[in-house]
């Protein structure tokens, strides 16, 4: 599957990560995604929901 939803990248990025961990306890893997820009970073959580990844990702900050 190809998600359409676009992560802003700039020149003040660097590599996104991208892992696989339960954000949410619920038992199935979520999908993050972390950038890391110069001034932090950001994480954009897309939700397993059996099947598929929810399209639009939940962003956290730190």
């Amino acid at each position: 599957m190809i998600y359409s939803t676009a992560i802003p990248m700039n020149e003040d990025t660097t590599p996104a990560t991208l892992t696989f961990r339960d954000t949410n306890n619920d038992g199935k893997p979520d999908m993050v995604i972390t950038v890391h820009f110069s001034s932090g970073n950001r994480d954009y959580i897309f939700l397993n929901n059996g099947s598929t990844f929810d399209s639009s990702p939940l962003q956290v900050s730190f």
